[in-house]
């Protein structure tokens, strides 16, 4: 599924699990995320691959590039 509408926060409700894939900015840009609701910053999970969600989770991601 593929999420661009500003200001909206999709939800997507799920039994099992579910594969996450997030589009990967260029370096040294990177994704961060949390899969608690909270707000990402540069200490936060990097994304690296697609993610396993098993749980009731609120993934919440941020694309950061240092050079900003």
């Amino acid at each position: 599924r593929t999420t661009r509408r500003e200001g909206e926060i999709p939800v997507y409700p799920f039994d099992g699990s579910m594969k996450v894939s997030l589009g990967r900015p260029v370096p040294p840009a990177f994704i961060a995320y949390t899969l608690d609701g909270s707000e990402p910053g540069e200490s936060s999970a990097r994304y690296e691959k697609p993610l396993e969600i098993t749980k009731k989770s609120r993934l919440t991601a941020r694309v950061i590039d240092p050079e900003w």
